[in-house]
C-alpha cells in the first residue's frame, strides 16, 4: 500500500501539538515511515518520543527506526540510536551490520560483528558480503578481512551446505587477494558438495516481449548490432571519465582478457539493446538483473546516462538503482 507522505508529515505534525502519544500511535507512525522510506519523519517521530522520555515496551518501534536509517545510509543516526536502545535483540545488531557492509566501514563492520551476543544466518552472510570484493591497499587489511569471511563462510557452509553464495563470495575474496589455489579448492569442494552457481543474467521488456542477455552472449538476434551499439557507448563514456575496473574481474587471466571480460557484462549489454531499439524515447530504461549489479556495471550506468541523458533504472538483487545524469540513487551504497 502507498502511503502519502504530505498525510504523513501533518500526522507527526500533530503530535508536537498534542504532547507525548501512545505505544498504538508510535507503533503506527513508525510503520508508516518506513514504508514511505521517509527517514526525515522519522527523525522527527524519534526526537519527539525523547523529548518525552518515551520508552517502547520491546524493541519493535527501534527495529523499524533502526532497519530504515540503515536502509537510507544515515550512519550517525543509526550509531546514535543503537547506542542508546535499551533493549537490542538480533534484528537490531543485523540491522547495523546491514548499514556498515553497504557503506563500506569495514572496521565498524567488524567491530559490531566482534560484540554481537549471538548470531544468524543473515549476521554470517552480511559479513562475508560485507568483506568481499572490498579489497585492500594494505596486506594486513586484506588478510584480516579473508579471516573473518573465512569463519563467516564456514557458518554458512554449515548452515545451509548448498548454498552457493558464500562459497562465491569467499572465492571472490581469494581472487582478489590473488589466492588462486584457494579459489581452485573452493571450486573443486563446490563440486564435490554438487552446490550449483546461479548464472548472473539480466532482462528487459520491449512490447511485452522478454530479452534475457548473459555476460558475453552472441546467441540474440540482433547481437552483432548490439556489440556495435555497446562498443561506441564504451567509447563515449571513455571519453567523459569511464575507465574499466579490470581488477574486478576474479580470474586468472592478462590484462586483455580482463577487459574483454568486464566489457560485456549482461546488463552492459540489456542497455545497448534498449538504446538501440529506443533510441528517441524520454521514458526511463528499464533493466532487471537477478543479482548484484558489481562496480564497473554500475559505474558504467552513471557514466551511460551521463552521456545518453537518459534515465537508466536498474533493479538488482539488493535494490532499486535510478541513475540520472551521472549519479545514481543509492549514493554508492547498495
Amino acid at each position: 500500500m502507498k502511503v502519502d507522505k504530505l498525510k504523513l508529515r501533518q500526522a507527526v505534525d500533530s503530535l508536537y501539538s498534542i504532547g507525548p502519544a501512545t505505544q498504538e500511535s508510535y507503533t503506527r507512525l513508525v510503520i508508516e515511515c518506513f514504508r514511505a522510506n521517509d527517514a526525515d519523519q522519522a527523525k522527527r517521530l524519534q526526537s519527539h518520543m525523547d523529548a518525552y522520555s518515551y520508552r517502547p515496551a520491546d524493541s519493535f518501534i527501534h527495529n523499524r527506526l533502526l532497519h530504515l536509517y540503515a536502509k537510507s545510509g544515515q550512519i550517525p543516526s543509526a550509531r546514535q540510536l543503537f547506542d542508546k536502545m535499551p533493549h537490542r535483540d538480533i534484528f537490531s545488531w543485523n540491522a547495523m551490520l546491514s548499514l556498515y557492509a553497504k557503506s563500506g566501514c569495514v572496521d565498524d563492520l567488524q567491530g559490531t560483528f566482534d560484540r554481537m551476543p549471538s548470531r544468524d544466518s543473515v549476521s554470517y552472510n552480511t559479513v562475508i558480503s560485507g568483506l568481499a570484493g572490498r579489497g585492500c591497499a594494505s596486506k594486513a587489511l586484506s588478510k584480516r578481512n579473508i579471516k573473518y569471511g573465512e569463519m563467516a563462510a564456514r557458518k554458512l557452509f554449515a548452515l545451509d551446505p548448498l548454498n552457493a553464495g558464500p562459497y562465491i563470495l569467499l572465492s571472490n575474496m581469494y581472487a582478489s587477494d590473488g589466492r588462486w589455489k584457494d579459489v581452485a579448492a573452493l571450486r573443486s569442494l563446490m563440486k564435490t558438495n554438487n552446490v550449483k552457481k546461479f548464472a548472473a543474467y539480466s532482462w528487459v521488456d520491449i512490447n511485452n516481449e522478454v530479452h534475457k542477455f548473459v555476460a558475453n552472449d552472441r546467441i540474440h538476434v540482433d547481437s552483432i548490432a548490439i556489440y556495435k551499439e555497446l562498443d561506441d557507448l564504451i567509447k563515449k563514456v571513455q571519453e567523459v571519465g569511464y575507465k574499466p575496473s579490470t581488477n574486478l574481474v576474479l580470474h586468472d587471466v592478462g590484462e586483455q582478457e580482463k577487459l574483454e571480460s568486464i566489457s560485456y557484462h549482461s546488463e552492459k549489454l540489456a542497455l545497448a539493446f534498449m538504446l538501440m531499439k529506443r533510441p528517441h524515447e524520454s521514458m526511463p530504461v528499464r533493466i532487471l538483473k537477478n543479482l548484484r549489479v558489481c562496480g564497473d556495471c554500475h559505474a558504467f550506468m552513471k557514466f551511460s546516462s551521463k552521456v545518453t541523458g537518459r534515465t537508466i533504472v536498474l533493479r538488482d538483487s539488493n535494490r532499486f538503482h535510478h541513475f540520472v545524469g551521472g549519479k545514481c540513487s543509492c549514493n554508492d551504497h547498495w
